[in-house]
């Protein structure tokens, strides 16, 4: 399992997720390892989505992966 621990004032937040959930010890043993954040190829899409905004497009909603990927309109 892995999950992403968020640094606080006091510590580190780790949020629940589905897998902690199934979890019903009352303490558990965490190995961790520091590693550099990555950004997933996903969000190179959304970072084209966002720069639509700028362009006044009012079919940027509807018609996002036809701008983004060059796939076929929906109208």
């Amino acid at each position: 399992m892995r999950v992403e621990a968020i640094k606080k004032k006091n510590g580190l937040f780790i949020p629940m997720s589905d897998s902690l959930r199934g979890i019903h010890q009352e303490k558990i043993l965490l190995d961790i390892e520091i590693v550099e954040p990555l950004q997933d190829d996903a969000y190179e899409a959304l970072d084209q989505l966002i720069g639509l905004c700028t362009t006044k497009r009012t079919d940027a909603s509807l018609n996002h992966d036809a701008i983004i990927y060059g796939t076929k309109k929906q109208r």
